[in-house]
């Protein structure tokens, strides 16, 4: 669990997953809006606003004219200098010097870098790992070309995680330590934090649990300085599972209830309903079966919302399992069954398999 949460963190975080509404206000503000209500939307959706800059420099390098690039540029270093300001992070600042210097086609280069990184991410489940990774060399060729050191930070990264998810872990942890390495030269606290956290599930697959704690704290720390509220959720998860197989059940719950109320408060439901899924493990493994059963329902509730049934079925097995526990045999078997068929539906052979053998087990108790 901790690998894969670990790992996809590094790209779910560089692909930016934001509110679009709350970046297209950011992006209004910056074109036209007082100081004040940006600094005060800035310290709130610090994420949304580092997207916004982006999506600003982005507009800059396209422009028809060149007052249209001047004038997003200006709208994008203003949110650079907010982000300084509120957050202490000075990326899309230094971003915004290196435009004011670069050519019209160096600009190009850099968003042609940007968005091959960008589709790396998005062209993992389509055509596999050895795609991405491409995307990213390719990526990070280009930000090499124009010298865009936070850019090639985080293709770096991409490229270790990459390495990670196709189970080479040496080649992993080298662009790893690459990308971090040069991210704290560049000051670039998101992308040292990031690849913190996959260093971290490495150390987890080794089963050095310390090293693992220590990196996870540390990107933890890097997240928390400058307002990434979904790196930091992701973080205190890790945490929690650690913790979980240490057996301090009690760190565990602390640090899945931090990241569930990040996840609440930011709207990010789908990470939400991981934490409430954990939560209820631990419950579960307690004996404390309303607790779990109330923790299983509302990961279920919020997974059918965001229309994702095979993480629905995950949270029936738990609930099928739980019912059984309890001696609920007719809630266990309705539970188990919408799972199964949810399984079959989807082509998920390995999920069928222990669900089958649950609900048989149910069965046989019930004479």
């Amino acid at each position: 669990m901790i690998s894969a949460a670990g790992l996809w963190l590094l790209l779910s975080t560089a692909a930016s997953v934001q509110s679009a509404s709350a970046v297209d206000s950011l992006v209004s503000l910056a074109q036209q809006g007082a100081d004040s209500a940006l600094a005060s939307q800035v310290g709130d959706q610090a994420d949304e606003a580092r997207e916004a800059s982006r999506q600003l420099f982005v507009l800059a390098a396209t422009a028809g004219t060149p007052a249209e690039a001047a004038s997003n540029l200006e709208a994008a270093r203003r949110v650079g200098r907010t982000l300084a300001e509120v957050w202490s992070d000075s990326v899309a600042l230094g971003l915004g010097a290196r435009f004011e210097r670069w050519s019209p086609a160096e600009r190009r280069i850099w968003m042609q870098a940007d968005s091959i990184r960008r589709a790396g991410i998005a062209v993992i489940s389509r055509d596999g790992v050895e795609a991405a990774i491409r995307h990213w060399r390719e990526s990070l060729r280009l930000f090499t070309s124009v010298g865009d050191s936070p850019g090639m930070a985080a293709a770096l990264g991409n490229i270790g995680t990459g390495f990670s998810l196709a189970s080479e872990p040496d080649s992993a942890r080298v662009y790893l330590e690459r990308g971090r390495a040069m991210a704290v030269r560049a000051g670039d606290r998101s992308v040292e934090g990031i690849a913190m956290s996959s260093l971290g599930a490495l150390a987890m697959e080794r089963g050095d649990l310390r090293e693992a704690s220590e990196l996870h704290a540390g990107a933890l720390d890097a997240h928390g300085t400058i307002g990434n509220t979904r790196g930091m959720a992701a973080h205190h998860n890790n945490l929690g599972l650690i913790a979980d197989e240490l057996g301090d059940l009690a760190q565990a719950r602390r640090q899945y209830a931090s990241a569930l109320r990040l996840n609440r408060r930011h709207e990010n439901f789908r990470a939400a309903a991981t934490n409430l899924i954990n939560l209820g493990n631990l419950a579960s493994a307690e004996g404390d079966y309303a607790v779990a059963s109330a923790h299983y329902g509302e990961a279920l509730s919020l997974y059918r919302g965001l229309d994702q049934p095979v993480n629905a079925a995950d949270a029936l097995h738990n609930l099928g399992l739980l019912d059984a526990r309890r001696g609920d045999y007719p809630g266990a078997v309705e539970n188990l069954a919408e799972a199964l068929e949810i399984y079959s539906a989807a082509g998920y052979v390995a999920e069928t398999v222990p669900t089958r053998r649950a609900l048989s087990s149910v069965y046989a108790a019930m004479g």
